[in-house]
């Protein structure tokens, strides 16, 4: 209602059109807008309407558009701005020290949230929306953490998923990625240049730089130009394990050999990886036909060559002439070798 009455006989303050208090003006100066008494507060207003805001400001200048200033508070004992809900529960604190409480009025740091209710695990406690749907860098959603020497992050990435990591570095920053557990124990390193290390093993060199897994296409080797140009293979059936520099064969390889293969070396050939010039390393043949020896075979991994040696277990070689020529023999087996 419209206020026509100033200082009614009666009342300390403005009275409204049907003579009740407006606005109390106390002795103390404190002011009341809808009550008929203040309280401690220097400026007090309070609404009983119903879906009715208590107080808006504006400011419509087309530039410069300032809104609210508060000053006050100076320690983590007194608070500039407190906003509670209707029964006077605190929901958010803005304390005097510049520490900032959700759900808390005592803040442990600049941004403190705190609730007794349980989390919707679809929303956590913390929600970053990017709503745009165009594609591509512009539905980027992140929370960066800076300080002196860089910039890490946590974004969804596009629909990439989550990315973790060091975006920017400044002032000589490393930027590695760490993974600690328990009483802030380090459990695994993301080394910036490349490379993965555990337990607190910094050292690049001792770090993982490599896994993978896949299948490779085994060929029969013979080591006479002329027998491997008669040679072919009918079934070739390979995999490995890779993790670091060690790597892990298994294979199943059917072939056709030539006659003449009297003084030759065979052997499997077609590694997925080059083998160490100086780490020698053996395979063992886990089923293999028409050899008569009777003195064990393995495959030996000649260095830098993507080849293995079919050799008797006393070293023997030249054992083309053994398996045979024709069409059907089979040779299994299994290396492992270090590369590099």
């Amino acid at each position: 209602m419209a206020l026509t009455k100033v200082g009614k006989e009666g009342i300390t303050g403005i009275s409204n059109a049907s003579d009740g208090t407006a606005i109390t003006i106390g002795s103390d100066e404190n002011v009341g807008i809808g009550l008929a008494s203040t309280s401690g507060c220097r400026l007090e207003v309070k609404t009983t309407s119903s879906d009715h805001l208590v107080a808006r400001f504006e400011n419509s200048h087309a530039s410069g558009s300032y809104g609210i200033s508060v000053k006050a508070g100076d320690d983590s004992g007194n608070y500039p701005a407190d906003f509670a809900n209707k029964s006077g529960t605190s929901l958010m604190r803005v304390r005097g020290d510049g520490n900032v409480g959700i759900g808390t009025t005592s803040p442990g740091s600049q941004l403190h949230l705190s609730t007794s209710t349980a989390q919707n695990d679809a929303h956590g406690q913390l929600k970053v929306v990017q709503t745009d749907t165009s594609g591509g860098a512009s539905t980027n959603a992140g929370i960066n953490l800076m300080n002196h020497y860089g910039t890490s992050q946590f974004m969804q990435w596009e629909d990439n998923g989550l990315r973790i990591g060091s975006r920017i570095l400044t002032n000589s920053g490393v930027g590695d990625v760490v993974f600690t557990a328990g009483a802030d124990a380090e459990k695994m390193r993301i080394l910036a240049g490349g490379g993965i290390t555990f337990n607190g093993d910094t050292a690049a060199a001792n770090a993982l730089d490599d896994y993978e897994e896949g299948t490779w296409s085994p060929q029969i080797y013979l080591q006479n130009a002329g027998n491997q140009s008669n040679a072919s293979n009918q079934t070739q059936d390979g995999r490995y394990t890779k993790i670091g520099n060690i790597v892990t064969l298994q294979f199943s390889l059917i072939f056709t050999l030539p006659s003449s293969l009297s003084n030759d070396n065979i052997g499997v050939k077609n590694f997925p990886f080059t083998p160490s010039a100086t780490i020698k390393a053996v395979g063992g043949v886990m089923q293999s036909t028409s050899l008569t020896s009777g003195a064990g075979y393995l495959l030996f991994v000649e260095p830098s060559e993507t080849r293995a040696l079919l050799l008797t277990g006393a070293g023997g070689g030249n054992l083309a002439d053994e398996v045979g020529s024709g069409s059907g023999k089979q040779l299994y087996g299994s290396i492992v070798y270090q590369t590099g």
